[in-house]
């Protein structure tokens, strides 16, 4: 029974330590606001060019113009959607962003809005299949 007290005791100092000593828990609540920015920035950015890409074949398909921009649009799908998001963050971060001006919150929200405008896109396709007049599934898919 003392031995339980004794835990209990030394777990309350460790969360007095660890958490409120000195405002700790800034910290989390300091990576909360910066991780709901990075998602809602991410996700206005996923939607906006996923439905771009997912609607461009559209206007390839009836009028077979902008074969430049379908074939753009296929390699972004095949490249973005084939590589894991951290292999994205780290060339992101550490080529394409070298020059230091752009901070690492703004780095991630262009990173993860890239990766998930290609999983948008490639999710609207049934809605771009049913507009060109197929059944909605991927009998004809345009990558």
């Amino acid at each position: 029974m003392d031995k339980e007290r004794q835990e209990r005791v030394h777990m309350r100092e460790a969360i007095y330590n660890n958490f409120i000593k000195d405002e700790r828990w800034r910290y989390l609540t300091d990576g909360l606001q910066v991780t709901l920015e990075v998602t809602f920035f991410s996700v206005l950015i996923g939607i906006v060019i996923g439905f771009l890409v997912a609607v461009s074949p559209l206007s390839y398909d009836k009028t077979g113009k902008l074969k430049l921009l379908n074939a753009i649009c296929k390699v972004y799908l095949t490249v973005i959607r084939g590589t894991p998001v951290v292999i994205q963050l780290m060339i992101f971060y550490y080529c394409i962003f070298v020059s230091r001006v752009f901070a690492g919150v703004f780095v991630g929200v262009i990173a993860f809005g890239l990766n998930s405008a290609a999983y948008v896109a490639r999710s609207s396709v049934p809605v771009s299949c049913r507009s060109r007049g197929t059944d909605g599934g991927r009998s004809k898919p345009w990558f």
